[in-house]
């Protein structure tokens, strides 16, 4: 038994501490299966977790289960979901074992055993808060996020070209196709801006971009909190970026693969090639950018198609997809920042597990303020048992 599921990419919990799932199972009352050795394999998006077995509890707790609890007759367990093994799209998977009862070789046994889990079983996500680092365009394939916060898209600017060529209208609808496949509801919020009207209007909440340089002309300026300029059929890191470009050459290659270094060097043409782009909003701290151009429209429309295509979704990842022909090249150079909220304890987790000199600063001051605190209480001890010996000298 499967179970599809979306979520948020930006559940965070403290310290990686995994979702729970409490689950319950149902198997035949009667002496049909041999409860001992059947179980139940749990797996989430192809990987492995527990196997429980269908033993059912002792006399008393059954008994008193069935006083308190609606799930009576039922075995219950708790399952940990990791959060490294959870993404936008997510699948439970339920493989039943049941081992029917051996009654010899001429008896009869049943073939149609069945088994299941209780509609009352609850994933629960309330121990995880709304917190991400942008830009990561791998949200973005993964479940649309940023744009997905709002189901229907009310908070999402689409900014197309002042005429629109059937290349790019085709690569618009199968983006909003693509959204309300992730938000499993319509993207009938969503507001539409032209690229003349940028410069007059200021577009609102998050923003995507269609179509190319030539296209968009001066729409290109929501592009200016982003390292990459295109300019003259390239795309390069642009010359504002500084000495962060630099900093990225000493880096080695993240989990991802994402080559940090060589994004320091990037200036490529953009010839039979789409780009999907994503920064942070020149509008908003708060708000993100993602943009999709290309030579030619029909560049663009084939990089949206991809987003359908589960081979493809591993390459989307970093904040610069190229794409030539059935070739991804992914970057990252741009700056992160987040979106969402901590608490401050969580936060401060947060920050000191990204910041290992910090950390050790911190350590360092707590030992030197426990020092200092057994230092003191030692000498008021000191001090205490010197006086009392005094006393006891002058009597």
């Amino acid at each position: 038994m499967t179970l599809p599921f979306h979520l948020p990419p930006d559940l965070y919990t403290w310290r990686g501490r995994p979702f729970l799932m409490d689950m319950w199972i149902r198997a035949p009352g009667g002496p049909v299966v041999d409860l001992e050795t059947s179980r139940v394999d749990v797996s989430l998006n192809n990987n492995y977790l527990q196997s429980y077995t269908l033993s059912p509890p002792g006399l008393w707790q059954r008994w008193s289960q069935r006083l308190v609890n609606l799930h009576a007759g039922a075995v219950g367990h708790t399952t940990a979901l990791p959060t490294w093994l959870l993404f936008g799209q997510n699948q439970l998977l339920f493989n039943f074992d049941a081992r029917p009862i051996d009654r010899g070789a001429c008896r009869r046994t049943p073939g149609d055993i069945r088994m299941s889990v209780d509609s009352d079983s609850t994933l629960d996500f309330r121990r995880g808060y709304h917190f991400a680092e942008l830009p990561n365009l791998s949200y973005f394939a993964e479940a649309a996020f940023p744009f997905s916060r709002m189901a229907d898209l009310s908070e999402t600017t689409v900014v197309l070209p002042s005429h629109v060529d059937a290349g790019t209208a085709g690569a618009f609808l199968d983006l909003m196709g693509f959204f309300g496949a992730s938000t499993w509801y319509p993207a009938a919020g969503v507001q539409i801006m032209t690229a003349d009207q940028v410069g007059a209007a200021q577009p609102g909440g998050d923003i995507v971009v269609l179509g190319t340089a030539e296209q968009l002309g001066s729409a290109t300026s929501l592009l200016s909190r982003s390292p990459y300029v295109i300019r003259d059929g390239r795309i390069q890191v642009g010359e504002h970026m500084g000495l962060q470009g630099i900093w990225y050459l000493f880096q080695d290659r993240d989990h991802a693969g994402l080559k940090n270094g060589v994004t320091a060097r990037l200036n490529a043409p953009i010839v039979e090639a789409g780009l999907m782009l994503a920064a942070q909003s020149p509008y908003d701290h708060a708000r993100s950018v993602v943009a999709f151009t290309g030579d030619t429209p029909e560049r663009i429309h084939d990089l949206v198609l991809s987003l359908r295509n589960k081979t493809d979704l591993p390459s989307l990842q970093g904040d610069l997809v190229i794409k030539n022909g059935n070739q991804f090249t992914s970057y990252r150079t741009a700056p992160t920042y987040t979106v969402g909220s901590l608490p401050l304890w969580v936060r401060a987790d947060w920050y000191l597990s990204h910041h290992p000199l910090a950390l050790y600063l911190t350590g360092l001051a707590g030992a030197a303020l426990t020092a200092l605190g057994v230092w003191g209480w030692l000498r008021r001890l000191s001090r205490r048992r010197i006086e009392n010996e005094e006393l006891a000298g002058e009597q």
